[in-house]
């Protein structure tokens, strides 16, 4: 198996194709190139989008656990345990900061013994990866909590809290899945992982200097998605507008890119923590976690009663 054991992706098949002739005799219209004030005035106006995809995702996680009050100190470091049969990994917090589950995750995904199979973990086999084999001996800072959610492994102890990295939204992630749009499309679009070229285009839509209907997003896979909707690569071609390529965007060379995209994301995952921790659905639910923690360690200390 290829490092990381990576599988092509699959963006499902194209929609019903459109008649492009319309727009095939006229030339695309290339704007302005945008400047990083521009995409983060661009984003502004989709940012609600993103902040409503990240609340969805910790609303799933909240209906099967409530979410603890995160109480790691800033020079305190977790250890994350992850197994696949006799293969077994302990890891902590890296010297670059990498949180110990994205460390673990990452070796896990270097030494083939899991795969990242359309934006989720799973095992060589492609099974789910049960708590067994994934724990962390503390809790899940907020940003690990929705990371760990959308790439569908295991949650030990949820919180919404913010760890130090949350000042300036860096939280450093294994590359394979920094770069894999099935992932950005877990995390910034939850709601339409059922469409994911029509997530994606939008998303890239911030950093295209084109107007909406001047560009296509070709995906790589003989289809190219339209502002409104699927054609071949062959329609695409032929209509006169600009190509942007999914894999080029989603590359080492576009780094740039790639890395203001996870800013904003990382931002808007720090802002909803914030606001969920100190709602009052956030101070009750870590109180009545925080009671049951409790019950469960005073459970685990009493004698067992001898026979």
């Amino acid at each position: 198996m290829a490092r990381g054991g990576r599988k092509r992706k699959d963006l499902s098949e194209p929609d019903e194709v459109k008649d492009s002739s319309e727009s095939a005799d006229r030339p695309s219209k290339r704007s302005r190139a945008k400047t990083l004030k521009t995409i983060t005035v661009s984003f502004g106006k989709s940012k609600s989008k993103l902040t409503q995809s990240i609340n969805l995702i910790r609303n799933t996680i909240r209906k099967k656990q409530k979410l603890a009050k995160y109480q790691m100190h800033d020079k305190q470091s977790a250890t994350t345990t992850a197994r696949h049969g006799d293969l077994e990994i302990r890891k902590s917090t890296s010297p670059d900061t990498m949180h110990a589950e994205m460390v673990a995750i990452k070796e896990m995904l270097d030494k083939g013994a899991w795969r990242l199979i359309n934006g989720r973990i799973k095992t060589a086999q492609g099974h789910d990866v049960e708590l067994e084999n994934f724990s962390t001996d503390a809790c899940h800072c907020g940003f690990c909590t929705i990371m760990l959610r959308v790439l569908g492994l295991p949650l030990g102890r949820p919180t919404a809290g913010n760890h130090i990295l949350a000042g300036n939204d860096n939280y450093p992630l294994p590359t394979e899945i920094k770069y894999d749009p099935l992932v950005v499309v877990r995390v910034a679009r939850s709601n339409l992982t059922d469409n994911a070229a029509v997530a994606l285009r939008e998303i890239l839509s911030s950093f295209v200097p084109y107007k909406d209907d001047d560009w296509y997003l070709d995906l790589g896979n003989g289809t190219a998605e339209f502002n409104n909707g699927r054609v071949t690569i062959a329609q695409a071609k032929e209509s006169g507008r600009v190509r942007i390529s999914l894999e080029d965007f989603f590359s080492k060379k576009n780094s740039d890119e790639v890395n203001m995209l996870w800013k904003e994301i990382f931002g808007a995952i720090r802002t909803t923590n914030n606001q969920f921790a100190k709602s009052r659905d956030g101070k009750r639910e870590a109180r009545q976690e925080a009671e049951s923690e409790e019950k469960k360690r005073k459970t685990a200390r009493k004698p067992k009663p001898s026979h």
